[in-house]
């Protein structure tokens, strides 16, 4: 069992804090890249000084040993875009991407909420359905990678 601290608000305007998101970033989206087949996949391409200068909030978890999950957000009136989740491999299969979705969806003001994944990525794609997110359209994105786009309305 992992030993959790809370989600919280990350600084990613730290550099230091920058640096470990990405770090998360490359372990997931590593692993990601592998799953769905991709040649060239953009998420892998993203500099910590990105991460840094990024207006979007970033709420992570983490334990003993450092991040275990996050999930990158922008929030504009009442349209919640999910813009990144990932979760380290040391984390895989422990509930880490439901509960950083659960918190963001029950603590932040929303009215519609969006997500897109690649069509391949049938772990996320599950995820979503599971939390109640339509499908609302297919495309396939310059690099070659087919993207599912999903959308979530507020009861």
């Amino acid at each position: 069992m992992l030993e959790l601290s809370l989600i919280k608000l990350l600084q990613n305007h730290d550099p230091n804090i920058a640096q470990e998101i990405y770090q998360l970033f490359q372990q997931s989206y590593s692993i990601e890249s592998e799953l769905i087949e991709a040649e060239y996949f953009p998420p892998l391409h993203r500099s910590s000084k990105n991460i840094a200068s990024s207006n979007t909030q970033f709420y992570g978890l983490a334990d003993s040993q450092g991040f275990i999950g996050a999930i990158e957000v922008m929030s504009e009136e009442e349209n919640l875009d999910i813009c990144s989740l990932v979760v380290s491999p040391r984390a895989f299969r422990r509930g880490v991407a439901t509960q950083l979705l659960d918190y963001v969806l029950t603590n932040l003001h929303w009215r519609n909420a969006t997500v897109s994944t690649a069509c391949a990525n049938k772990p996320a794609v599950n995820l979503y359905l599971q939390q109640g997110f339509s499908i609302v359209s297919q495309s396939l994105i310059p690099e070659g990678i087919e993207v599912v786009h999903f959308k979530k309305l507020a009861v």
